[in-house]
């Protein structure tokens, strides 16, 4: 082979090489930006596989898409990046996310990116709404992001005024003590408050949300809660006394009464 063919070929070889190197990358944003749901499922899918922290643009853009499960995909596959820059618009899609699976997958992939961080911002987000609607969504999705050290900054919600936002402040505080064991008995002690209002109509929503958050929770203080409540209930209404049964029915007999729970008793 001549010096002039040799070189001719070396070069062709470098533009492939060059084209193989650049193929992915462009295979990916024809993806992304199909006009067909499923191949942006596909590019979404690929991207969680393999993280681009680069890419987290492209993804944040399909944060909106008109298909709802590309935008709930997309908020999934940016907990995935380890992007910092996705926490913003994940706040914001957590809050003001049109439908309810939608602020899920956001809080979720928030709880994976960056949880001190978002727990700040969503808590800031319960202070400041000016709807309580906004209040009770910000709430839902701290719930699912905070860590235990934060769950008393819940003391005051619990006892809010507006019945709604109170049962939201009691989920969330049910949410965090599931997650961490370690906080398990202070916020029962906190959910205490809408225990003692079983009786009261207006607190009937958080009194509700109560025994759904220590149901969920896995620890002896829990258990003893659950069968107190049923002492204490009136026998005028089954709603409350099947749900505790429910719950009790999920755990362990054996463990319902530990020494734990034998010292409360007493």
């Amino acid at each position: 082979m001549t010096r002039s063919l040799r070189a001719t070929a070396f070069l062709v070889l470098i533009l492939t090489a060059a084209a193989w190197a650049e193929e992915p990358s462009d295979a990916l944003d024809a993806l992304l930006g199909s006009p067909d749901w499923e191949k942006r499922l596909e590019g979404l899918e690929r991207l969680r596989e393999e993280p681009d922290p680069a890419r987290v643009d492209d993804v944040v853009a399909l944060l909106g898409d008109a298909d709802w499960e590309v935008a709930i995909q997309a908020a999934t596959t940016l907990g995935h990046l380890g992007s910092p820059a996705a926490t913003g618009p994940l706040v914001r899609l957590a809050v003001e996310g049109e439908i309810a699976w939608l602020r899920r997958a956001a809080a979720g992939a928030l709880a994976k990116l960056a949880p001190q961080a978002a727990s700040g911002s969503l808590f800031h987000r319960v202070q400041t709404a000016r709807e309580e609607r906004d209040r009770i969504r910000a709430l839902d999705a701290w719930g699912r992001v905070a860590p235990g050290s934060e769950a008393r900054r819940l003391r005051s919600w619990i006892r809010h005024r507006d019945p709604q936002v109170a049962a939201a402040a009691v989920r969330a505080l049910g949410r965090i003590a599931a997650r961490d064991a370690s906080v398990a008995p202070a916020a029962i002690d906190l959910l205490e408050h809408p225990l003692l209002r079983r009786e009261g109509r207006r607190d009937f929503l958080a009194y509700a949300a109560a025994i759904d958050a220590i149901g969920g929770i896995d620890h002896p203080y829990a258990r003893f809660h659950l069968v107190r409540e049923l002492l204490h209930l009136p026998d005028e209404d089954a709603y409350v006394p099947t749900r505790i049964a429910r719950y009790l029915g999920r755990m362990d007999p054996c463990l319902l009464y530990t020494s734990d729970a034998a010292d409360e008793v007493s």
